[in-house]
């Protein structure tokens, strides 16, 4: 708008205010993160924000990194680049001893298999992977894989269910699927369904339980 020899420009700022506190929020609590990958995207999140609005916007906290990884987001693009267009991935994986070192798994010896979906599950993400050896999916942190590479070779589509993934998996850990009713006090119901969602089945036990 042209006013008196002043220009006035209204811009449409990709995110609400809501909405970025709640990305500054899904940033802080990831375990997944150094504190410089959250510095980053912190800074990156103000720049979509209005002048009024980046001085309002709450701080990352700035908690005790709990990886020193800092190849998560490289490896979070390849592996999304690799399941697009159903290249296998080469990648080494390794595990913390009491000492805090680093053991790899395997001897060292790089995993290949074909990354199918990728998940976030407590602060951490996941990929699922497809094994031609064991005709199986299984899941890996991606902050415990370490030199991944999408390699030349391309699979055929293997067919995968993320809903019916996530039904059989507690906290990323897999295993044989059963049914388990188990006895709750009644103060254990949003707990519960908090956990479990709306589609558990609940019964009544007595006053002060019920069976779900």
């Amino acid at each position: 708008i042209h006013k008196h020899n002043a220009y006035t420009y209204y811009l449409d700022h990709r995110f609400s205010l809501g909405e970025a506190f709640v990305l500054v929020d899904a940033i802080s609590s990831s375990a997944s993160l150094t504190s410089e990958d959250k510095k980053t995207f912190y800074e990156k999140l103000k720049d979509l924000l209005s002048f009024r609005e980046r001085g309002m916007l709450p701080m990352v906290n700035h908690v005790k990194d709990r990886t020193e990884n800092s190849q998560v987001l490289t490896t979070i693009g390849l592996l999304i680049n690799a399941i697009a267009s159903c290249h296998l991935v080469s990648f080494r994986y390794y595990d913390l001893t009491a000492g805090k070192q680093k053991k790899m798994r395997r001897n060292g010896e790089a995993y290949t298999m074909m990354p199918v979906w990728l998940y976030a599950n407590d602060g951490r993400y996941y990929a699922v992977f497809w094994s031609d050896k064991y005709q199986d999916f299984s899941s890996y942190r991606i902050d415990k894989m370490e030199n991944a590479i999408m390699l030349d070779q391309i699979h055929d589509p293997v067919r995968f269910d993320p809903q019916e993934w996530m039904r059989k998996t507690f906290h990323a850990y897999t295993g044989d699927a059963d049914t388990v009713t188990a006895v709750f006090d009644n103060s254990m119901a949003q707990q519960l369904l908090d956990q479990f969602g709306m589609d558990i089945i609940i019964s009544h036990q007595d006053k002060d339980h019920f069976t779900a």
